[in-house]
């Protein structure tokens, strides 16, 4: 019996960083196209930011996503190892 929601515990884990992994994948090449221009760092954008304030942000944002994406992805491979012990225990 306790070898089933073990099993059931691995199941749930899995579906929950299938879940998050699925809005926070890891980022995926940009494959821009066209010409644009460059701005410097102190160049003043329409929202009030300068670029670097702006690239600095972007920064933080993709961080954000990769971590979020690895810890999703630990949560499937933790949740695969409680599966594999709930098929092991009596």
């Amino acid at each position: 019996m306790i070898s089933q929601y073990i099993t059931t515990f691995g199941l749930v884990l899995d579906i929950i960083g299938a879940y998050i992994l699925f809005f926070y994948a890891w980022p995926q090449p940009g494959f821009d196209e066209g010409v644009s221009l460059g701005l410097e760092d102190g160049t003043i954008l329409a929202n009030g930011k300068t670029v670097a304030h702006h690239n600095d942000e972007m920064r933080i944002q993709k961080k954000n996503y990769i971590n979020i994406s690895k810890s999703a992805l630990a949560l499937i491979i933790l949740g695969f190892v409680f599966q594999l012990i709930g098929t092991w225990v009596k």
